[in-house]
């Protein structure tokens, strides 16, 4: 049996859809790196993107799970 403090918890995405937004921030840390020739520069633009992306992520699946009432058409 389940507990309902973890019935309740927030669900995460999984971690093969975890790796797109770090791997993102990487290659764009990267091309920031080259264009604006400051490897902090970009580190700092690869991290900012990667973690906005985990936001949306997060926020996306925390929205999924939640059930729509149906309405019923007369």
């Amino acid at each position: 049996m389940t507990s309902p403090a973890s019935r309740n918890s927030r669900k995460l995405p999984p971690l093969r859809v975890m790796v797109l937004p770090i791997g993102t921030g990487v290659l764009l840390a990267l091309l920031f790196t080259l264009l604006m020739e400051s490897w902090v520069a970009g580190a700092i633009v690869g991290l900012l993107f990667a973690l906005g992306f985990t936001g949306v992520l997060v926020m996306t699946a925390q929205g999924a799970g939640k059930k729509k009432k149906k309405t019923r058409l007369r």
